[in-house]
């Protein structure tokens, strides 16, 4: 199992937290993602996660991945 720490901005609420969780765990390969209200987040999967694909998976959202 692979994890991969990033840090998201643009929270401000528990649904926030919920619909990110939600989406990082559509990328094919994750098994889970824990994401706190900090914007913490750790994603579990089989492989590794480039940068450039959570970004992706967030666009739209109005969360970002903290450079």
């Amino acid at each position: 199992m692979i994890t991969t720490k990033i840090t998201i901005q643009g929270f401000h609420c528990p649904a926030c937290v919920k619909l990110t969780k939600m989406k990082l765990e559509e990328i094919p390969g994750v098994s889970e993602a824990r994401v706190e209200e900090t914007g913490a987040a750790e994603i579990l999967a089989d492989r590794e996660i480039a940068r450039p694909e959570i970004e992706q998976t967030l666009a739209g959202t109005g969360y970002t991945v903290q450079t």
